[in-house]
């Protein structure tokens, strides 16, 4: 029996895949597109406070926006120029050095546990040590191309601060847009509502800003002090995982720690137990200063936006989905929440 395929067949399987294809980039950069716009909506509304404290200096509002975007550019600049060179070379360094650290910890243990006299042991170690080399210079490698791929997506970085921008310039008039679609007797409400969530989203992301820089000062003073090499490379990594939830201060230990380790079980332990003070000191003295109680967001939230973000996108889906959380929750408690009262009460 022989099968014949029409050419008519062949191009419709073609079409459908093709249309399939085309869909799911659609799909994709239609998400994409969503994220640029949801960053930079918190990027407006965490400076939206700052732009209006200036504009009540008698600052035409377009102005006041440059001034804050000026200072915001000069500040990363400048601490990008004191952190990225030292960052680089402490970072290729450390990648350089891990197998010989690696190598002087295994053979103090195994001396002490009597196995230095094992060749077969000794053999796969140093190959395990030798692949290990290998992989940290290709990490080291890859960290050197980091500025590369800065440079590669400043389009879209561009594009988010511009969207921004615009966000804080017509957010007045999208205002006025959106209560000629409501009732007049729910425009206040709905003033209060968009008050509320501009303040719970700037105030969060402001603040773990504001913590994240503090912890990685801390740590770079407290590594100096203690001795331990690579303090930028370390502090910068603590600085940065402390914008993750939760696991994040665990994670910027894990580096120093091991390293320290390489030292000696004492040092470890020392640099163990700074880790603890700053976390201490963060969550004891800055956070409530820097946060304070005013922001709302509530563990639970939290939480659950870490579970659901974290699903979805991994740390990046973790970290960005917290301040949608916070909207959320403005929304379930000045709206849904004493509609159903309202209701309840009613029937």
């Amino acid at each position: 029996m022989n099968l014949r395929i029409e050419p008519r067949s062949i191009l419709l399987l073609v079409a459908a895949l093709l249309s399939g294809v085309l869909l799911l980039l659609l799909v994709y950069w239609t998400l994409r597109a969503i994220l640029l716009f949801y960053l930079a909506i918190i990027i407006a509304e965490s400076l939206r406070p700052l732009v209006s404290r200036i504009a009540t200096l008698r600052i035409p509002r377009p102005a006041a926006i440059g001034l804050v975007y000026l200072a915001l550019a000069v500040s990363m600049t400048v601490l990008l120029a004191l952190v990225a060179v030292p960052l680089v070379r402490q970072s290729t360094e450390l990648a350089r050095q891990a197998p010989d650290y690696a190598s002087s910890s295994v053979q103090q243990f195994l001396e002490a546990t009597g196995l230095s006299q094992n060749q077969d042991i000794l053999q796969q170690i140093e190959s395990s040590i030798s692949q290990m080399g290998g992989q940290l210079l290709g990490l080291s490698t890859f960290l050197i191309r980091v500025p590369l791929a800065i440079f590669s997506t400043v389009v879209e970085l561009v594009l988010v601060i511009v969207i921004s921008v615009y966000w804080l310039l017509a957010s007045q008039a999208l205002g006025e847009l959106v209560l000629s679609v409501v009732p007049g007797a729910h425009h206040q409400k709905v003033i209060e509502v968009a008050r509320a969530m501009s303040y719970r989203v700037g105030s969060y992301v402001r603040g773990v800003a504001i913590l994240a820089l503090s912890v990685g000062i801390m740590t770079y003073i407290g590594l100096l002090l203690l001795g331990m090499p690579y303090a930028v490379a370390l502090a910068v990594f603590a600085g940065i995982t402390e914008v993750i939830p939760t696991v994040g201060p665990v994670i910027g230990a894990i580096p120093a720690i091991v390293i320290a380790l390489f030292v000696s079980p004492i040092k470890a332990v020392t640099v163990a137990g700074l880790y603890i003070v700053v976390q201490q000191i963060e969550n004891h003295v800055l956070a409530p200063i820097i946060l304070g109680r005013a922001v709302g967001v509530h563990p639970l939230v939290v939480l659950l936006a870490i579970i659901f973000g974290g699903a979805l996108g991994g740390i990046g889906g973790a970290v960005l989905a917290i301040p949608l959380a916070a909207m959320l929750q403005v929304l379930v408690e000045m709206v849904i929440l004493p509609a159903l009262r309202a209701r309840v009460q009613v029937g």
